[in-house]
C-alpha cells in the first residue's frame, strides 16, 4: 500500500496540473497504480481494506496541503560523497524550495507516529543534498498520512555537523568489525542474504509481529465472523477499484 501511496502522489506533484488536482484526481491516480501491482493481500476482502485505508490517507492529505506547490524533487534516488570512500545514498519522498531559497525536506509516512519522531533519516538526508546542491536544508517534516499528523523541526548547521561525524564513526566501527550478529527487524527485506541468513525466522516472526493493524483487524473479523460449517464460505466483497 505505501507504494501505491507515494507513487500516486508523485504523479499527483509532478504531471497533474495545479487546476486539476482535487480528490477525484488522486485516488484515479491510485486506483491505476493499486491495478498495477495487487499481489500480497490474503483476499480481495483484505485487499479492500487496505485501498480504502489508502484512499482515507490521501483524502485527507489534501486538506492539509497547498496543492499549488511545485516541488523541487520527487521520490527521488540521491547520492553524495561525505569523504574520500565513502558515499551514502538515500531517497526523498519530497523536497520543497522555500521562498528563502532553503530546502525542506518531507517524509511520507503510511505507518502510526512514534512517540518521539527519530529526525536521523532525514539529517542524513540533508547531509546528501548539502554535498549536492548550493542551498541549505532548513527544515524537516514528517507527515503520518494515517492521523493526519505533521512533525516539523528546523534543521541548524551543528545538527548537520553531528551527524556527519555520527555517519563517520559508524562507518569506522563497520570498516574494523569482523564478526556480524544479525539483527533481525524490517530492514532484513531489503537485504540480499536474507535467504542464508541464520535470523531469517525471526525477520518473518518480527514483520508479522509488527504493527499492521488492518491485518490485525482482518484477522479479528474472520475468527469473529466464521461460519460455524465449513461447507460454506461468506462471498469475498470485489475491491473498489476493479
Amino acid at each position: 500500500m505505501a507504494n501505491h501511496v507515494h507513487e500516486a502522489l508523485r504523479d499527483f506533484f509532478s504531471i497533474v496540473p495545479v487546476e486539476q488536482r482535487t480528490a477525484d484526481t488522486l485516488v484515479t491516480l491510485l486506483q491505476k497504480k493499486w491495478r498495477r501491482y495487487r499481489i500480497g493481500f490474503r483476499d480481495r476482502l483484505e485487499e479492500r481494506r487496505w485501498y480504502e485505508k489508502a484512499v482515507s490517507q490521501l483524502r485527507g492529505f489534501l486538506l492539509q496541503q497547498e496543492l499549488t506547490v511545485q516541488p523541487f524533487m520527487l521520490e527521488a534516488p540521491i547520492e553524495a560523497e561525505i569523504t574520500t570512500g565513502l558515499v551514502l545514498r538515500g531517497r526523498v519522498d519530497r523536497v520543497d524550495k522555500e521562498s528563502s531559497g532553503s530546502l525542506h525536506i518531507i517524509d511520507y509516512k503510511t505507518g502510526k507516529p512514534p512517540e518521539q519522531p527519530d529526525w536521523t533519516q532525514l539529517q542524513l538526508l540533508a547531509l546528501i543534498l548539502s554535498r549536492r546542491f548550493p542551498y541549505p536544508v532548513n527544515k524537516l517534516s514528517l507527515h503520518y498520512l494515517s492521523p493526519g499528523t505533521i512533525k516539523t523541526t528546523e534543521l541548524h548547521g551543528e545538527e548537520l555537523q553531528r551527524a556527519a561525524w555520527d555517519l563517520l564513526r559508524t562507518a569506522r566501527s563497520i570498516a574494523r568489525e569482523k564478526h556480524y550478529t544479525a539483527t533481525a527487524g524490517p530492514h532484513c527485506f531489503n537485504c540480499d542474504f536474507l535467504q542464508i541468513c541464520p535470523a531469517k525466522g525471526k525477520a518473518y516472526e518480527q514483520d508479522i509481529e509488527g504493527d499492521f493493524e488492518l491485518w490485525r483487524d482482518s484477522l479479528a473479523n474472520l475468527t469473529a465472523q466464521a461460519p460455524a460449517s465449513h461447507s460454506s464460505n461468506p462471498p469475498l466483497v470485489e475491491p473498489p477499484i476493479c
